[in-house]
């Protein structure tokens, strides 16, 4: 199987800035919106939590998994495999997040 090494690092490198970015904007913006004690324990800011950690992961499977099936129409297999490996280590790295109790759910 042959892949494009230096997409693959792109596409982790950016999805991996993607999801810290994310993750203090949320984080600051909840703790603005909400603010601490009884407030950030409510059901609310609970399932609002639940929700922003699917924002955070989602979008880079959805975008790698449409750049494949474009690039696999277009017949450009080495690119494709990139953005399925891209998505199998991404996947491998937002279970070590949930692993460490980094990301909850």
């Amino acid at each position: 199987m042959k892949f494009n090494l230096k997409l693959l690092v792109i596409i982790l490198s950016l999805e991996i800035l993607y999801l810290s970015l994310l993750f203090i904007i949320l984080l600051f913006s909840f703790f603005m919106y909400f603010g601490s004690g009884a407030g950030a324990e409510s059901q609310i800011a609970i399932t609002s939590g639940k929700i922003a950690n699917y924002v955070i992961i989602l979008p880079p499977f959805l975008f790698n998994f449409y750049k494949a099936h474009k690039l696999k129409v277009d017949g450009k297999t080495e690119d494709k495999n990139s953005y399925l490996i891209a998505s199998i280590l991404y996947l491998l790295f937002i279970i070590y997040q949930i692993y460490s109790e980094f990301l909850n759910f």
